[in-house]
Formats: structure tokens, C-alpha cells, sequence
């Protein structure tokens, strides 16, 4: 009988450990040098620039803006969290170089 105790409290301690962090979506910019849009129908993301002659692309796996002088927006496809709770939402944002005035 112990032992039915002991595997009820490890499949009960299972359950709640099985309730942890949850990706809904992440964009890893798995795309080639200079990609400004997301694969899929619609793209899974876009990004629109002013007519500056600024770039805001895929380098290197990551999406990298330079010389942008106006606006640069990122924007992804419609993520549905409705079906979730507690839902928490980060970005990964890094500066390198010598930023100007």
C-alpha cells in the first residue's frame, strides 16, 4: 500500500511540474542576408522603413537595423493567446557600436 501512496504523490508532483513556461511563438530569423519578411501566407512577420536608404533585415540570423534615421516597425502575424493565462511576452533587444546623436 506504501508504495501506491508514494507513485499517486510522484504522478500528482509530475502533473504540477508539467505546468511550466509554454512557447506560443518565437522567430529565430532562420532566413538569408538581407530578408525583410517572414516565410508563410501572410508572412509570419514584416517591417516597413522610411525611404532613408536605412536597412532593417535578417544579418546573420538576427533582425538588424542600421543608419535608420526614421522609423523602422517590426510587425508580426496575428499571435491567438486567448486560449492561455498568465501569458508573458519578451523580446531580446541588443545595441552594439557607437551610437549617434
Amino acid at each position: 500500500m506504501k508504495k501506491f501512496y508514494f507513485l499517486s504523490f510522484l504522478l500528482l508532483f509530475a502533473f504540477f511540474l508539467s505546468d511550466a513556461q509554454v512557447t506560443i511563438w518565437s522567430e529565430d530569423f532562420p532566413y538569408p542576408d538581407g530578408t525583410i519578411q517572414g516565410s508563410g501566407t501572410p508572412p509570419k512577420w514584416t517591417r516597413t522603413i522610411g525611404p532613408n536608404g536605412d536597412w532593417f533585415e535578417v544579418r546573420n540570423n538576427l533582425m538588424e537595423g542600421r543608419d535608420l534615421d526614421g522609423e523602422a516597425v517590426w510587425t508580426s502575424e496575428a499571435i491567438d493567446i486567448s486560449s492561455y493565462s498568465n501569458v508573458r511576452i519578451s523580446m531580446d533587444l541588443s545595441e552594439t557600436g557607437g551610437m549617434e546623436a
